[in-house]
């Protein structure tokens, strides 16, 4: 089951492009401030988002273990054949690719409890005890692919 809470810790409303230090903010119980100036040190310009390496290197910061990263999702796939309505009638099947990587639905079924972040092509949001925080529910569906997440102490 998909559960979804909105939340913001986002006081700022003049800074743009803030889901990794609200994500961060979320799952670390840190205020936003202290966060925001994590993710600044860690090289992330005003108004813009943040690459892997950066969000590695402000985790590193806010939890104080050099070894904590992002575990990246499995790019790769994989073509299988499945029966659609389309071609049941007809007995046949149809070839399709299939993504490796979880969807936000699966990531959360398999991780009931804990304290993650969690990134998908574009966005990140927090997963808290198997329920996703964020903004707003547009930026985070059940079908969502994860490309990446790390746990948080």
């Amino acid at each position: 089951m998909f559960k979804f809470q909105q939340a913001d810790p986002n006081n700022n409303w003049t800074d743009r492009n803030t889901c990794v230090p609200r994500a961060l903010a979320l799952a670390t119980k840190t205020d936003y401030d202290t966060v925001f100036l994590a993710c600044k040190s860690a090289g992330r310009p005003y108004q813009r988002g943040m690459y892997y390496e950066q969000i590695d290197r402000a985790l590193q910061t806010l939890t104080g273990d050099p070894c904590t990263k992002l575990v990246h999702a499995p790019v790769q796939g994989k073509y299988v054949e499945v029966t659609t309505r389309h071609t049941r009638y007809y007995g046949g099947t149809e070839t399709r690719w299939q993504s490796l990587a979880p969807t936000f639905a699966q990531f959360a079924a398999s991780n009931p409890t804990g304290r993650f972040i969690v990134l998908r092509k574009g966005h990140a949001v927090a997963l808290i005890n198997g329920t996703f925080l964020d903004s707003a529910a547009r930026t985070c569906g059940p079908r969502a692919r994860v490309t990446a997440w790390c746990r948080v102490a």
